[in-house]
């Protein structure tokens, strides 16, 4: 199962917002859909330590970085949203990158290339090492 929280309704992001310290529930949550829950989440980096709080958790922790400025043009056609705001954004992750590299660790992951081109799924399943499973619904 694949949860974009970025991709969901208003109401239940207010509702994200509004309970952003309890991660650990809402991962619990989803753990009960084992076998597999992938979250996405571009977190804002004022919410580093939240995200500092799953390690040690049965939460693997996966970074979904690449070429800076493939991803911006990604990011404006989808949200339509101007360049400053991503730009921002990334100085923010940038001034805090050796902490971020430290707690991802193995789960650093670049799939946009200089050209705009990403990895294929199956390419990021093999280089994070996760066997997808898929069931019909």
């Amino acid at each position: 199962m694949h949860i974009d929280f970025e991709l969901l309704s208003n109401d239940f992001q207010q509702f994200l917002r509004q309970h952003q310290f309890n991660l650990h529930w809402l991962f619990g949550e989803m753990s009960r859909f084992s076998p597999c829950v992938v979250a996405s989440w571009g977190f804002p980096i004022q919410n580093f330590p939240i995200v500092q709080t799953l390690s040690g958790s049965d939460v693997r922790l996966i970074w979904f970085d690449g070429d800076r400025d493939a991803a911006c043009k990604d990011w404006m056609r989808k949200t339509g949203r101007p360049d400053h705001q991503f730009r921002a954004q990334v100085a923010a992750i940038d001034s805090r990158i050796a902490e971020i590299r430290s707690l991802f660790g193995n789960g650093w992951i670049d799939v946009i290339a200089p050209d705009g081109s990403r990895l294929s799924f199956s390419e990021i399943c093999r280089r994070l090492s996760i066997q997808p499973r898929f069931h019909k619904v």
